[in-house]
């Protein structure tokens, strides 16, 4: 993700002769893209080292809720949100059906990922609600333990790239005499760009 978002500043930079302002639909659009992007990358077998023949997948991927961009009483441009997130997981082990049963290990175990409460005011300590359908077992526990906190930190490290972005975005157009929120024709071409980028 870090890549990506190195190149979308760097298209930044180049778009400057681009029309700034940017709108609530845009913004939010902008930050939906980057968390489900995060998210769906996530090689979470590697990152768990799993053994081989089990998978585990988040599935589909929800975000919820609405982004503005604002300035301050002092002209500071702030980045305003309150998103939602709702993800399944799931987990499967792919053995021989004598080997599972000798094992004791069940086939697919699934379950979701929800944060309810995306905003500035709990960014730094987001309250993960998780679920699943086969309690106190390894990969449920996994998921539990170490899967909810990959979650939230994929999250947050997609808002404050979101939110910098943005806000560099309009506070270097705001000292350059850019467009006003409404935006135009540029505008809409650079964000549909950048939300692309997170999409692909």
């Amino acid at each position: 993700m870090h890549a990506i978002g190195r190149s979308i500043l760097a298209r930044m930079a180049a778009s400057s002769s681009d029309a700034v302002g940017v709108s609530a639909k845009e913004a939010t659009a902008f930050a939906k893209a980057a968390i489900t992007h995060s998210l769906s990358q996530l090689d979470l077998d590697k990152l768990f080292q799993l053994p081989e023949g089990t998978t585990l997948r988040l599935s589909p991927i929800n975000v919820l809720g609405e982004c503005s961009v604002t300035r301050s009483r002092h002209g500071k441009v702030v980045f305003v949100y309150e998103l939602a997130l709702m993800v399944k997981w799931q987990a499967e082990v792919k053995l021989e059906a004598e080997t599972k049963k000798e094992l004791e290990i069940p086939w697919e175990v699934s379950g979701d990922l929800s944060i309810s409460d995306i905003s500035a005011e709990t960014i730094d300590d987001l309250e993960v609600v998780f679920t699943t359908t086969l309690r106190g077992t390894p990969l449920s526990e996994l998921m539990r333990k170490l899967g909810c906190e990959v979650v939230k930190r994929s999250v947050v490290t997609s808002i404050n790239l979101v939110r910098e972005t943005v806000e560099e975005r309009c506070a270097n157009a705001g000292a350059g005499g850019g467009a006003d929120s409404r935006g135009g024709a540029g505008e809409q071409s650079w964000w549909s760009s950048v939300v692309g980028a997170w999409q692909r």
